[in-house]
């Protein structure tokens, strides 16, 4: 008598290592891969994926490098506002101070 195990998983039946499903090349004779068709493949996938960049992530990327090149605009132009405003308070402080001692 044979004993038999029961069990729930499918995945227990294994062949032969030996053994395949699929027919073996002659000697001599390899599978070949198609280079052309895979070449062919990689160039439309990447032709899809810089249109998607260039459609989705790239203006994802460019609204704030615009925002925060408009911010640091206006900090130059205050920073050069400040400036000048200093200046020409050093401007009206050095008359104050001629004309005290013009005065004195």
């Amino acid at each position: 008598s044979v004993s038999v195990s029961r069990c729930s998983s499918r995945s227990r039946i294994r062949s032969s290592p030996g053994s395949s499903n699929q027919a073996d090349p002659p000697a001599g004779r390899h599978r070949q891969m198609n280079i052309n068709l895979t070449l062919v493949v990689q160039m439309i996938v990447f032709v899809v994926l810089i249109w998607f960049t260039m459609k989705v992530v790239w203006p994802m990327i460019l609204g704030p490098m615009g925002e925060r090149e408009k911010r640091i605009a206006a900090g130059l132009a205050a920073a050069d506002k400040g400036q000048n405003e200093l200046a020409q308070s050093r401007d009206r402080a050095d008359a104050i101070v001629r004309e005290a001692r013009e005065r004195a």
